[in-house]
């Protein structure tokens, strides 16, 4: 009997530590499973941020490609512009070049007209002066001739 009890008292001992074992095995694995779940959670969180700061580096690139595109645009433009100032510009210079030669033509033209009027007064100048002496010598001719008669008269 004292060994049958002394059995019973060792199996409900044993009894006692094997649901205390299980006890704090289950304990041990319920914090452990809190553990993960905590980590689970942080990681969680972890990946959300990293996907938000993703999409917010996405955003930016893209904003800045806009931006990129919109510079490249306007420096397009005001390199077209650029070239249309000196295509007036040039064609400006060409005309006032062209309007400066037609201006010298008729200078030219008209300096030549000039000296050819010159020219002809001093022809007109000469065939007056010749006409002149022409008269003068039919003037003395008619006088000698008249001298003659009156001298064959006398």
């Amino acid at each position: 009997a004292k060994a049958a009890a002394a059995e019973a008292k060792r199996k409900e001992r044993e009894a006692k530590r094997k649901s205390a074992q299980q006890a704090k095995a289950a304990a041990a694995e319920a914090k452990r499973k809190e553990r993960e779940m905590k980590e689970a959670q942080e990681l969680e969180v972890k990946l959300r941020l990293l996907a938000l700061e993703e999409h917010n580096i996405k955003k930016k690139a893209e904003v800045e490609k806009e931006r990129l595109r919109i510079l490249e645009v306007k420096e397009a433009k005001k390199m077209a512009d650029l070239e249309k100032k000196k295509k007036k510009k040039l064609a400006k210079k060409e005309a006032d070049l062209e309007l400066k030669r037609q201006r010298a033509e008729e200078k030219m033209a008209m300096a030549q007209e000039a000296q050819a009027e010159k020219e002809a007064k001093v022809e007109m100048k000469k065939l007056q002066k010749a006409r002149q002496h022409a008269a003068a010598l039919e003037a003395q001719r008619q006088a000698q001739f008249m001298f003659k008669n009156l001298a064959g008269e006398s």
